[in-house]
Order: C-alpha cells, then sequence, then structure tokens
C-alpha cells in the first residue's frame, strides 16, 4: 500500500474513495506497529482523498484547489458541510503534516493520534468511505475506562514533550 498523494485531474470520485480506504486501513496498522508520523500521514490522506472525492462528485471547483481552501469550502457545502470544529481541527493536523512531510523531527503524541483518527473515523462515513472506528476494534477499551485514564495521568518522558506552533 502506498500513501502517494492523489491528483484529481488523474483520478475520478471513485478511485479516491478506494484510496481514501485503503490509506485509512494503512494507517489503522502503523497506528499499532509503526510510528505515529507516518499514521497521521496515512490518516491524513484518506481524509484528504474523500473530502476530494466529495468536491469532485458535487463538481466544485475547490475539488482542484489546494487543500486549505477545499476544506474552507467544503464548511458551507450544502450536501454534507464540515462544522468550524471539524474544520479547524483538520486545518491544524494539515499543518502537522506538513511538517511531517518536510521531514521536520518532531514527535506527535499518542494522544494526538487517537484524537484525529476518532474525527477521521467519524468524517469518512459522511463522505461515502465505510472504516472501522478505533472504539469498534477487538481489545480497545471504551473511552473513560480506568486504563484509557490512567495512560493519560501518565506523566510524559521528557524527551517526548513536544509543542507545536499551531497548539
Amino acid at each position: 500500500m502506498t500513501t502517494e498523494p492523489t491528483n484529481p485531474e488523474d483520478t475520478g470520485p471513485l478511485e479516491l474513495l478506494e484510496s481514501a480506504r485503503a490509506k485509512y486501513t494503512l494507517a489503522q496498522a502503523r497506528i499499532r506497529r509503526g510510528p505515529p508520523e507516518l499514521a497521521l500521514l496515512a490518516l491524513h490522506g484518506s481524509l484528504e482523498d474523500a473530502l476530494r472525492a466529495h468536491a469532485l462528485r458535487r463538481q466544485l471547483p475547490a475539488a482542484y484547489e489546494p487543500f486549505p481552501q477545499m476544506l474552507e469550502t467544503l464548511t458551507s457545502d450544502s450536501l454534507a458541510p464540515l462544522t468550524a470544529p471539524e474544520a479547524e481541527g483538520i486545518q491544524r493536523m494539515h499543518r502537522l503534516r506538513g511538517l511531517v512531510a518536510r521531514g521536520e523531527q518532531i514527535s506527535v503524541p499518542a494522544e494526538t493520534i487517537d484524537a484525529y483518527q476518532r474525527l477521521v473515523a467519524r468524517l469518512l462515513p459522511r463522505y461515502g468511505v465505510l472504516v472501522v472506528g478505533p472504539e469498534d476494534l477487538p481489545g480497545t477499551p471504551p473511552t473513560g475506562t480506568p486504563a484509557r485514564a490512567a495512560e493519560r495521568a501518565r506523566p510524559l518522558p521528557a524527551r517526548e514533550r513536544t509543542t507545536y506552533p499551531d497548539d
């Protein structure tokens, strides 16, 4: 599987939807076994492909625009609009993804990836990609269980604490 960028001029909505599904599956594997930064790339690629497919199906000119402009257009879409908080969260992850893609040496906390995976898993079905959300995976404790609370309460070692310019 690959997470290479897809060009909407070279592919149609169906190919983008299949690419979104494949990238989300890859992201799940990377969340379990790989560096979180690579999981972020796959999650974001999955969501971007699904949003572009939606824009192409709706014949929105924004489908051919850079991602931030397309995202802004989709907040006012009449069929399946993004809410302002959803768009802001996606935009923040887009900036973080840009840092990772440029090879910046950053550490993405597992909590950030977990939250973004939940957002992506909630949005993909809205745009035509059926996926298994993190809460549906076997062996995943429900949010708010004592195990999850203990994980959040555990302080991170100093080398893993990172602040990002857009936080």
